[in-house]
């Protein structure tokens, strides 16, 4: 049994991806619960009636990070084995950490900008979930062409690219800070349109989870192998299109 122990120990240190796949298991559940669904939905889509709107926007960057965690920490499995193999196995929880800090620093970053933007256009006077419907078929489309580029093949294929890492003193810690800007700022640019054209769309749920999947299964087939992700965005601003028009007449 204690034989048994040790190894299941290591396992868990030499694979800890699993655990952020947990954690973003995690906030899924957090995200799907009806009372904080109607909550964040109730603030969301009528932040113009609330009487603060510093904490409206406070609240959709708080989404905006939950969205990260929920859609990213799978993705993240190979650049934190990097970490944890490129490492003694005394630092490895320690240098995890520090990796994260980095990468959802960046993250971070996009969040307040995007979250800000969608702020003021809750705010103008024109604006409706009904035209929500519009820019959210204009997003998708637009990350459905922004997936055929050559920029984001190439952001694609730069994810599982490492670095360097010294293994001793602080150093070590700023070299896995660095690689977590690193990725951060890869993962930003190969997947920042499918995140703005969700955060345009609504936060909705559903399509947060279509999406993770596909991106998954794109970051599994490599975006030179698969077209999926791309038909599916297309696909996704043809229905938000039809949807808009049904709905104007």
């Amino acid at each position: 049994m204690a034989i048994a122990g040790i190894h299941n120990h290591h396992y868990w240190q030499d694979n800890p991806h699993w655990r952020f796949i947990f954690i973003s298991l995690v906030v899924w559940l957090w995200l799907v619960l009806p009372s904080f669904v109607t909550e964040v939905s109730h603030h969301t889509t009528h932040s113009h009636t609330t009487d603060s709107a510093f904490n409206s926007h406070l609240l959709r960057i708080w989404h905006w990070q939950l969205m990260v965690l929920a859609m990213m920490l799978p993705l993240m499995s190979s650049a934190l084995r990097f970490v944890v193999y490129a490492l003694p196995r005394y630092r490895r929880e320690r240098s995890i950490f520090s990796f994260l800090l980095g990468y959802l620093f960046i993250w971070s970053l996009a969040g307040v900008v995007v979250e800000l933007f969608d702020g003021l256009m809750l705010h103008t006077v024109f604006f409706t979930d009904f035209y929500r419907q519009l820019l959210g078929a204009v997003g998708f489309l637009a990350a459905g062409l922004w997936c055929f580029s050559y920029h984001r093949r190439k952001a694609m294929l730069s994810c599982g690219i490492g670095m360097p890492l010294r293994i001793n003193g602080w150093r070590a810690y700023l070299d896995c800070i660095h690689y977590g800007l690193k990725m951060g700022l890869r993962c930003l640019s190969s997947c920042w349109h499918i995140m703005a054209a969700l955060v345009i769309a609504g936060h909705s749920l559903i399509l947060m989870a279509i999406f993770t999947v596909l991106l998954i299964y794109e970051r599994a087939c490599l975006p030179a192998e698969t077209k999926v992700l791309s038909y599916i965005c297309i696909l996704m601003s043809l229905l938000l299109t039809l949807k808009f028009l049904w709905f104007s007449i």
